[in-house]
């Protein structure tokens, strides 16, 4: 909706333009989204300019949603299935339906199931750290330079960057919000073992589940980079390290 509305006010100044060179015999032209060359006046040739403009805006939005949010469901993937892990874990404790070789087995396979999650958060974090750094370091320039030019343009102006703002920062604290959830959830995997009723368990069962327990205790996470895990706080250190920026700018 932003961006629609954009164009269309982008669509009334250039009629003015248009309104403004043929009264003063100018030749003027406004800037779009997109700088192309095009082989003739854009002002003139509005239909057609506007339909090469409306599909590379159509490509880019495709893109950009597609890129950002593969990224995060998969982190959200991630977060499910450790919660999940910890129901199943629960129905094993409380529940006294199941025999004792039955919950052995259930066990093993909750061992199997912890071990494949924690494997694939390894993968994914061994792929996409590159990526993470990137999108710190991008974000973190963006939101700056966001933040300076609505300082410094009229009202107008001011309003469509505040909206671009909100935009970055919700993009921002997707990414860092489902990042710390896989950190939280899988610490909490050993507390809720600890939590539930453990002592009821045959001794062979408390010694598998030990097992899930220490491996519970190294919190799996997201890292930016070589610089540490991404978390919501490493979302508001964003949000300072753009502050010193503009600072500096200013």
């Amino acid at each position: 909706m932003p961006v629609t509305t954009i164009n269309l006010s982008g669509a009334y100044e250039n009629s003015k333009l248009i309104q403004y060179n043929r009264l003063n015999n100018a030749s003027l032209e406004t800037h779009f989204m997109y700088q192309i060359w095009f082989p003739v006046n854009k002002l003139d040739n509005l239909v057609p300019y506007y339909s090469v403009m409306l599909m590379f805006t159509w490509s880019g939005f495709v893109y950009s949603c597609i890129t950002h949010m593969l990224f995060v469901t998969l982190l959200i993937y991630c977060g499910v299935q450790l919660e999940v892990l910890q129901v199943k874990m629960s129905k094993i404790t409380s529940s006294s339906d199941n025999s004792e070789e039955n919950r052995k087995l259930l066990w093993k396979k909750l061992i199997v199931e912890h071990q494949y999650i924690i494997e694939f958060i390894e993968t994914l974090n061994n792929r996409a750290m590159g990526i993470v750094l990137m999108e710190f370091i991008l974000s973190s320039l963006d939101v700056a330079s966001v933040a300076t030019n609505a300082t410094k343009s009229k009202a107008n102006e001011s309003f469509w960057l505040l909206c671009f703002f909100a935009l970055l920062s919700y993009q921002i604290f997707a990414l860092a919000w489902n990042a710390n959830e896989i950190k939280e959830q899988s610490v909490a995997i050993a507390d809720h073992l600890y939590n539930s009723e453990w002592y009821m368990l045959e001794k062979k069962e408390c010694q598998v589940m030990q097992i899930i327990l220490i491996r519970a205790q190294k919190p799996l996470v997201i890292t930016i980079g070589p610089f540490g895990p991404m978390t919501t706080q490493s979302a508001l250190l964003m949000f300072k390290a753009a502050y010193s920026y503009i600072s500096i700018m200013s």
